[in-house]
């Protein structure tokens, strides 16, 4: 059974980048990448996730290659989520239903009885796409399954929408919570990084790590500090899913009981890690000892930052 899981999705993306590369059928979905970027520093991950009838063999062998624990992939629709991805010079990225009959199919934990050995998870990484009340309901089902689990959230396409209101209710219920700056911008209405964190720590955040692609993360707690993490640049052939591989890697550094800063280091390595490759990061042993090189590193960037 995993020790880390996500909640979240599968997708399969057709994409399309700025300089007329074009990628289709490929394995995707924030929670996909969230425990592949977890994959670089445990073999103990799992996906709770819904998938359609059509899920090619393919991609259910790239999820067992990845040791995935499966048993709540569920089959809940007739086809599986598929959309363009279009990624413009600036990392910017718009996403466009292939069909927009078939949007995302959530797995929601109030239908389904999760197996009693997910009762000692250590961390969830949170991508939902119901709705607030369901989101709600969700969070607190975790916590009674394991009231010392870490729960990591990055808001939705549809959470993006959420009133102040919803998120001050949200946010406490959480350990972390990691939008990326547009996301951010959206939700509290701020343009700058640094008010950005102060509005979602006011409004009730544990811990915010503000994802600012290849700027790095800002990471603001409680305390009222502030921390640039610098991300670790090395060949870059795809940006898709870096932000979720780098909860994936800060969750399990969290829950590890690594530093604040540190797990966002991890974070890093995880990112890196998948924009170097097509499609899902696939994990060899190879990348025990190079993942370890690339957190040295990201603390040599840290030092010399500061």
């Amino acid at each position: 059974m995993p020790d880390y899981i996500s909640l979240s999705n599968v997708f399969i993306d057709d994409i399309l980048f700025w300089d007329d590369r074009m990628f289709l059928n490929v394995l995707g979905g924030a929670g996909v990448h969230a425990m592949a970027g977890a994959r670089v520093w445990s073999d103990r991950i799992g996906l709770l996730a819904s998938v359609g009838k059509d899920f090619q063999q393919e991609h259910l062998e790239i999820l067992n290659e990845l040791n995935f624990d499966l048993s709540m992939l569920k089959v809940l629709q007739d086809k599986t989520t598929r959309a363009w991805q279009i990624f413009q010079p600036d990392e910017r990225r718009v996403e466009i239903f292939r069909d927009e009959k078939i949007k995302v199919s959530q797995l929601n934990l109030t239908l389904f009885d999760l197996p009693e050995e997910y009762k000692l998870i250590k961390g969830c990484h949170f991508y939902f796409s119901g709705s607030y009340e369901e989101s709600l309901e969700n969070i607190r089902l975790l916590r009674k399954l394991n009231p010392s689990m870490k729960i990591i959230m990055e808001p939705s396409i549809y959470q993006v929408l959420w009133a102040k209101e919803k998120y001050i209710k949200i946010l406490p219920e959480v350990d972390l919570f990691s939008p990326n700056l547009l996301e951010g911008e959206k939700i509290t209405g701020e343009k700058d990084p640094h008010r950005i964190i102060d509005a979602l720590l006011s409004w009730g955040a544990r811990r915010v790590s503000l994802r600012m692609g290849e700027k790095g993360s800002i990471l603001g707690s409680e305390t009222g500090s502030y921390q640039k993490i610098p991300a670790i640049k090395k060949t870059i052939i795809d940006v898709t899913g870096a932000g979720n591989a780098y909860l994936g890697g800060l969750m399990v550094g969290l829950c590890e009981g690594k530093s604040f800063i540190e797990s966002a280091l991890m974070g890093a390595v995880s990112a890196s890690f998948t924009m170097e490759q097509f499609g899902v990061c696939r994990f060899n042993a190879d990348m025990w000892t190079e993942r370890d090189k690339r957190l040295e590193e990201g603390r040599m960037n840290l030092e010399l930052q500061d």
